[in-house]
């Protein structure tokens, strides 16, 4: 970000550069600079900023006052070399040259920012694609062919897939077994479902599912037009499930609410 150091100060407070809509980054992290007096130091500051954080935090605006800050459309987190009132926003407090601590403060709070930012994003994914009719506590299940076929027909009967999805998923089951130590996570090796869906079925008791003895099945339903969603959950979700902790939790859930409590409690 260039900021323009031929500026003049007036008495009167002012945005010094104005927010921008961030285009094409969607891995950064926002947040307004404020300095309570716009120096050539303020330059000297943005320059370390860039060149530190550069590729994961997006400057959109610098501000002399706390009042032309809440004026701003709201950053994820606001950096500032004086103090402000606490409880208010998510901030940093720095000085206007940078230290060591700066800097590691400055790298705790992104990523914090990040897991909050990651944490939403699952939480708003997961409600998007399942609800309590495709949440199924201690079903009685013999093995994972009783296992697909009920909680296919359940994503059938929501609308989710149409009556060949069954089949594929025992197809690709068959091909490649989906378990990932007592977790199982079937699903077809097409995006073609009606919408992307999961059904989850937790059994307190262990049921064989090939060679292995599974508590949790996931179902997934993948229309290609929201794979992404499927990625985003598919890759948190078994991510957080492998660490028994964590399966623990998600055993002892009783409703679909609740398990998306535990899961995005465990970021």
């Amino acid at each position: 970000m260039n900021v323009n150091a031929g500026h003049k100060r007036t008495s009167k407070a002012r945005i010094i550069h104005q927010i921008q809509p961030i285009r094409g980054i969607t891995n950064k992290v926002s947040c307004v600079l404020l300095v309570p007096q716009y120096h050539n130091h303020t330059n000297s500051l943005m320059a370390q900023l860039n060149e530190m954080f550069g590729q994961q935090l997006s400057i959109r605006a610098i501000v002399t006052s706390w009042q032309e800050f809440t004026s701003l459309p709201q950053p994820d987190f606001l950096i500032s070399t004086l103090q402000i009132p606490k409880s208010m926003v998510e901030w940093v407090l720095i000085n206007p040259f940078l230290t060591d601590r700066d800097v590691s403060a400055l790298q705790y709070k992104i990523e914090r920012v990040k897991q909050k930012k990651k944490r939403v994003r699952l939480q708003e994914n997961l409600q998007k694609i399942s609800d309590e009719t495709l949440f199924f506590h201690n079903p009685a299940f013999s093995n994972e062919n009783e296992a697909i076929e009920f909680m296919a027909q359940a994503l059938n009967r929501q609308g989710y897939v149409d009556d060949h999805f069954i089949q594929d998923v025992f197809q690709r089951e068959h091909s490649y077994p989906t378990t990932f130590g007592s977790i199982a996570v079937p699903h077809s090796m097409k995006m073609d479902a009606i919408k992307t869906g999961l059904c989850v079925a937790i059994s307190e008791k262990p049921f064989p599912w090939g060679d292995n003895m599974v508590n949790m099945a996931l179902i997934f339903s993948i229309n290609k037009a929201e794979r992404a969603i499927f990625y985003d959950i598919f890759d948190n979700i078994i991510v957080l499930l492998l660490e028994p902790a964590n399966l623990k939790k998600a055993l002892e859930c009783r409703s679909w609410k609740e398990l998306i409590v535990t899961i995005t409690s465990s970021f």
